[in-house]
């Protein structure tokens, strides 16, 4: 705490007490790097081109390394290196996103995978070492928030009930 300046205590925040603030005040998400309130592969591409810059850090090291892209992509995406679309799957479409944009300057969206800036052999073989790869079904899959029938005619039994006057 600084208390140079007198009824005015201040200090620095810990990274815990950054995300936190991030999260609960800001509502910005771990790993919306670009603070848009939106994740998206901009986020990859930022956290994979500033490695060294601790404003990209992820993981608590106090520094952008590898491991902060890994738990970007791995953790907060549910996915793998070489799902340039993010839809939790690495198969033909990526593949084709990765090949309609090959030898050409590019983000994760075109397909560089590595955030060398460039779409090439590098980023290929992380597509095709994870390809194949599906994301385990978690909260974000649309079954479950679907009513199962039984919970459905259930509802509509104590719909139908709520209507039913009673004649006195």
């Amino acid at each position: 705490t600084n208390t140079n300046l007198p009824n005015f205590p201040y200090g620095l925040l810990n990274l815990q007490e950054l995300n936190a603030l991030r999260a609960q005040d800001l509502h910005i998400a771990i790993g919306d790097v670009n603070q848009d309130r939106v994740l998206n592969s901009t986020d990859i591409d930022l956290v994979l081109r500033n490695q060294g810059n601790p404003d990209y850090d992820l993981d608590g090291d106090g520094q952008t390394t590898a491991a902060d892209s890994d738990y970007e992509v791995s953790t907060i995406f549910g996915t793998e290196y070489g799902d340039a679309n993010l839809d939790g799957r690495i198969n033909a479409v990526d593949f084709n996103i990765l090949a309609t944009s090959f030898g050409n300057i590019g983000s994760w969206s075109d397909g560089d995978f590595n955030g060398d800036g460039l779409i090439d052999t590098v980023d290929f073989t992380l597509l095709t070492s994870h390809f194949n790869f599906t994301a385990p079904s978690g909260s974000a899959s649309l079954s479950n928030v679907v009513p199962e029938p039984a919970a459905l005619a259930s509802l509509a039994l104590f719909a139908l009930a709520g209507r039913v006057r009673r004649v006195v």
